[in-house]
């Protein structure tokens, strides 16, 4: 359990991925904790913009880092978006830490001791390893979507699917006996329109069991009497979920809070 002081949330720059990171942010930021959230540049934008609609409030603090693309075009590819961020973006959240920590000397309710980052956005769970800042990463999406994911070295050893996340046979895909059998065309990683496509999100599908390894915790948009059965199969998983846009109680389900000022 850590206490929170300076909670810096990273989202990956997408809608489905910002959203519910940043009613999370929200969350936290009414227990009078300080949060920062890291967008790209083009995300800030869009998220800024929308900002000015909330009565001019906003308990959370923004920063912007350049995706290291020059077009919204060149954005809309997933290959070179993908790429893009995990080269250019853990050396400016370094550099932004560092510069945090220098400012707030002699202050350390101002200083970053805590870091979320997506699950897909797994290389700022690396640079706060590296940094001794505690961590926890955070899956949008359902439990049992992240357990089949990280279960991705199971299904190759097991022969259920190749090294390039294709199913090998169309047979149901068990991963526990207390979980149903998912379809072949319930890999989050298919998209059999574009083997491209597919062999990149299946490769950044691959990158996320990696990075998962840099958090002992994983805060899920879901909640415990929907999914329990996924839940017991990954440690640490925590629920933390329905993240609606009526959801700004989160601390009265007792999911995420254990006391105040504190995360699990």
């Amino acid at each position: 359990m850590a206490e929170l002081k300076h909670v810096l949330c990273i989202p990956f720059p997408a809608q489905g991925h910002v959203t519910p990171l940043l009613k999370l942010s929200h969350c936290i930021a009414d227990h009078g904790i300080k949060v920062t959230v890291v967008n790209t540049e083009s995300v800030h934008t869009q998220v800024m913009a929308a900002n000015q609609l909330d009565d001019g409030l906003n308990p959370i603090d923004f920063v912007a880092f350049p995706d290291g693309l020059e077009t919204d075009e060149e954005r809309k590819d997933w290959v070179k978006l993908l790429e893009s961020i995990s080269r250019v973006m853990p050396g400016y959240l370094q550099e932004f830490i560092e510069k945090v920590k220098q400012q707030s000397k002699g202050n350390e309710d101002e200083q970053i001791n805590f870091v979320i980052a997506d699950l897909t956005a797994g290389w700022a769970l690396e640079v706060a390893e590296r940094m001794g800042i505690k961590r926890a990463g955070f899956w949008p999406a359902s439990v049992s979507s992240l357990a089949l994911t990280l279960h991705i070295r199971k299904l190759i050893e097991g022969g259920v699917i190749d090294n390039e996340g294709i199913a090998l046979k169309n047979d149901a895909i068990s991963i526990s006996k207390d979980l149903p059998s998912y379809k072949s065309d319930d890999l989050t990683w298919t998209f059999p329109e574009d083997p491209t496509v597919q062999k990149v999100l299946f490769n950044w599908a691959s990158t996320i069991v990696h990075h998962s390894t840099y958090s002992t915790s994983y805060l899920c948009n879901s909640f415990h009497e929907l999914e329990a059965s996924a839940c017991g199969i990954i440690p640490g998983v925590l629920p933390v979920g329905p993240l609606l846009a009526s959801t700004r109680l989160l601390h009265r389900r007792g999911s995420l809070w254990n006391e105040p000022g504190t995360i699990l």
